[in-house]
């Protein structure tokens, strides 16, 4: 599932939905967000239900830096699974090739972490 959620009304509608109907499969989260928005805001809803996140810089220099957000899902939720990756192609990549069959994945943060996965992998196809 990709999302553009980016705010924290966003990011709490995605997660009812999600929380409705993922399948009994872990939830792994692609994630990146630009610096000038709310991430703990954003990251709140999904910390209980987030079994591993994957994480890189949005290419734009708006971006969030990354240990940025490493800290914010570190704050709320110290033993987190946090993955960094070069870029979100790879991120995504990386939790797709994890992925079991009742496994989720879900692309969210900004319109540039969907943009990047959308175009640069074959999530669309």
């Amino acid at each position: 599932l990709a999302d553009v959620a980016h705010n924290p009304e966003a990011s709490l509608n995605l997660y009812n939905f999600l929380y409705k109907s993922k399948g009994k499969g872990k939830l792994y989260a692609v994630f990146s967000i630009l610096s000038d928005k709310n991430i703990d805001g954003v990251i709140a809803p999904f910390l209980e239900i987030v079994d591993e996140w994957y994480i890189s810089k949005i290419q734009s220099a708006r971006a969030k830096p990354l240990m940025e957000i490493v800290q914010s899902i570190k704050n709320f939720k110290p033993e987190a699974t946090i993955n960094i990756r070069d870029d979100l192609k790879s991120a995504y990549l990386n939790a797709f090739e994890k992925c079991s069959l009742n496994d989720n994945i879900v692309v969210f943060g900004s319109f540039y972490t969907v943009y990047e996965c959308l175009t640069e992998t074959s999530i669309n196809d």
